[in-house]
């Protein structure tokens, strides 16, 4: 490993040492020790990441390194050190083991990158929409843009979205297997476990009995999702527990896809309502039908713009069942190109 890919590690302090070497083999990341100030200032610039200990945070601050960022203050007790730690830039200063999350989830940024997918939530306003095969397009659309993209299916009881894009073969994890993770989760890990096919990942659920995923598994996920693609697409159940708040709060934009008929206006009337208690950022694309109401009333009625249109194809309900998936649709293909230029990923 070169020395600018590892991360530094400021104290003469053993017990500190223990702990600091601890949260680097979490990330896992081998560091650089540095037992004085002279030694610290020699891998300042270079290392990803710097983790300097209570001990030596006053002498360190007192030699005027230059600012930078990625820079944690850590210590058993950390009264006292404020003032060096502000002198430092450091972003945060943590007592351990108690704070040890923080620490470790700022050096997994400061190593991974600081997660700058793009996280779309993809929901239905009515039962039928199409929400699920639309979010399954949408990852299609980015991978054609050259994004890395992955479909995560946070619908335990919609089948498995694996099967939406044909790709319920390709061997991988499915969320039985990540339902106990917890805290930080590797970006390129995530990446090389889930089934991928032609630039695009999913995180699916098998054909068993769904399991009980907790808020606090899919924050590691999308954490980790959010540091290894470039756009994430996730569809999303019309229920609003836990999971689904997380969800839309790592969400950049969600879109609610919304028929063109009474029925479902009224619908999705109730489900914005709801939407809007945990995200402003809220589209409306909605789904022509023959004699339907028509875009128009769809958005002055939500007070909403409406950024695409999708219209009935003949042909896509066989497509997916043969396993050809949505791609070849035109009219889905036409609509998450105005959700990816609303998003401004423009070709990669």
């Amino acid at each position: 490993m070169d020395e600018d890919t590892m991360p530094l590690i400021v104290t003469a302090d053993d017990g500190l040492l223990d702990e600091a070497l601890r949260l680097c083999a979490a990330v896992g990341a081998t560091p650089v020790v540095a037992g004085d100030v002279t030694a610290a200032r020699r891998s300042w610039k270079e290392a990803p990441a710097v983790m300097v200990c209570a001990d030596l945070v006053e002498a360190l601050a007192r030699s005027e390194p230059s600012r930078r960022d990625g820079v944690v203050v850590i210590g058993h007790d950390t009264t006292g050190v404020w003032p060096a730690a502000v002198a430092l830039g450091a972003e945060l200063v943590c007592e351990v083991p108690r704070d040890q999350d923080a620490v470790i989830e700022a050096l997994a940024n400061a190593l991974e990158g600081n997660g700058e997918a793009c996280v779309v939530s993809v929901m239905g306003g009515c039962g039928g929409a199409g929400a699920t095969t639309l979010a399954a397009s949408l990852v299609l659309a980015g991978a054609r843009r050259g994004f890395a993209s992955l479909l995560l299916d946070a619908d335990p009881f919609g089948g498995g979205i694996d099967l939406v894009l044909g790709h319920e073969d390709v061997e991988g994890m499915r969320w039985r297997d990540l339902d106990r993770t917890h805290g930080r989760v590797s970006g390129e890990s995530l990446r090389q476990v889930l089934p991928s096919r032609a630039g695009v990942s999913t995180l699916s659920w098998d054909r068993g009995d769904p399991v009980d995923v907790q808020a606090s598994s899919v924050h590691a996920v999308l954490a980790a999702a959010a540091r290894a693609y470039d756009l994430v697409a996730v569809d999303v159940p019309r229920q609003f527990d836990d999971v689904t708040e997380e969800i839309l709060g790592r969400s950049v934009l969600t879109v609610l896809l919304v028929p063109e008929d009474v029925h479902a206006l009224s619908a999705s009337g109730r489900v914005l309502a709801r939407l809007q208690r945990h995200t402003g950022n809220i589209a409306l694309l909605t789904r022509a039908r023959s004699g339907g109401i028509g875009s128009s009333v769809v958005s002055e009625t939500l007070g909403l713009p409406v950024i695409g249109r999708v219209r009935h194809e003949r042909r896509l309900g066989s497509n997916l069942d043969a396993g050809v998936g949505p791609g070849r649709s035109r009219t889905l293909r036409s609509g998450c190109r105005s959700i990816l230029d609303t998003l401004g990923l423009a070709e990669a």
